[in-house]
């Protein structure tokens, strides 16, 4: 019994020593900038530590556990060893919620220590300028991120704040041109993927669709976002080309809104084919060159 006691008395003041010998190497925070959101509602996880034993060199690693239920992203991360021995990190990354669920959002963070003599080492082993640093890892303990993601009132293709413009180059074509169909989408907010703004109905109609990006860019307010979609048309009877409503939601404003263009008529004028056939043959038969053959029988005659 006395030994069991022991064992355990050994075991809580290992286990509490080894807590406060990870604790006691650096301070440390993480937090979030909301703690509930929307599917796809950008959310701001920062994260600082900071060293307060100043034996040897240290570094932060932070890693996020990946999952189905999120996206995330790293935003920035500052690093300030400007001091002997005295190392402070900054780290931001975005989360966009995929799934409505209370999330619980794991990081990985170790902390790593080397001394002196490895930092030396590591500039004398390595000749190709690079350094392979011989680090004691320290993992330590770091709360999980708690968000309560909901679900949207109305489905929606976009989340975010965003404008759409659009413009056609004619409504007037011939059986056998094109009418190009530009559309803009320009805002802030999640990625716009799989937008669809001419659906073709119509069997008769012949679709042709690119799509340039030209910012796509991550930042703390979700994805600053550029897209053009350029659409060519052709047809062999007038047309019509469609009213364009596509729904949306903003987190910031906590609004739903409708992306809309007017319908356009295109007119298509018939040709007739038959202008269009070329009547003289070509390439053209050779005729016959009767002088070559007659001036070929008269040497004949006269070498008889």
């Amino acid at each position: 019994m006395k030994y069991t006691l022991g064992k355990i008395l050994y075991f809580l003041l290992f286990y509490s020593t080894l807590m406060f010998a990870n604790n006691s190497l650096a301070t440390y925070t993480i937090s979030a900038n909301k703690s509930t959101a929307v599917i796809k509602e950008p959310i701001i996880i920062s994260f600082k530590a900071h060293q307060i034993d100043h034996t040897d060199h240290m570094y932060f690693s932070l890693k996020p556990l990946k999952s189905e239920d999120y996206s995330i992203f790293l935003l920035n991360k500052e690093v300030n060893d400007s001091k002997y021995h005295d190392s402070a990190t900054t780290v931001t990354y975005i989360l966009f919620p995929l799934k409505q669920k209370k999330l619980h959002i794991l990081f990985e963070f170790i902390i790593k220590t080397a001394s002196d003599k490895a930092i030396k080492q590591s500039y004398v082993d390595d000749h190709d300028d690079s350094i392979a640093t011989s680090t004691y890892d320290t993992k330590a303990k770091l709360n999980a991120i708690e968000i309560n993601v909901q679900a949207l009132e109305h489905p929606v293709d976009l989340v975010g704040d965003f404008q759409l413009s659009s413009k056609v180059d004619t409504t007037q074509i011939s059986q056998f041109e094109n009418v190009n169909v530009h559309y803009t989408l320009t805002g802030k907010g999640y990625k716009a993927e799989d937008l669809n703004f001419i659906k073709n109905k119509n069997e008769a109609i012949t679709l042709f669709k690119n799509v340039y990006s030209d910012i796509n860019k991550l930042t703390k307010d979700g994805y600053i976002i550029k897209k053009e979609y350029i659409y060519a048309l052709s047809a062999k009877e007038s047309f019509t080309i469609a009213a364009l409503k596509i729904k949306a939601y903003s987190p910031t404003k906590h609004l739903y809104y409708t992306l809309q263009t007017a319908p356009t008529k295109i007119h298509v004028k018939k040709i007739d084919t038959n202008t269009l056939l070329d009547k003289e043959e070509y390439p053209k038969k050779k005729q016959l060159d009767l002088q070559y053959y007659k001036n070929r029988f008269m040497a004949i005659l006269i070498i008889l």
